[in-house]
């Protein structure tokens, strides 16, 4: 999926993760990288805890 497509997933996903719950984004959209993070932020209530890159995929999580 390229960029919103990510970002508009995690929008949708994230009302169905229980408070304390993670939700994981896999990604190998570069602008991913990028837009969690603002996103988490810009909502409250929210913290981004890592970026990782796939060695095998080059995904993003």
């Amino acid at each position: 999926m390229s960029c919103p497509g990510p970002l508009l997933a995690a929008k949708q996903a994230i009302t169905e993760v229980p408070i304390g719950g993670i939700l994981e984004v896999l990604s190998s959209d570069p602008g991913t990288k990028r837009d969690l993070p603002l996103w988490a932020r810009k909502m409250g209530g929210h913290v981004y805890l890592a970026r990782l890159r796939s060695q095998v995929t080059g995904e993003y999580s």
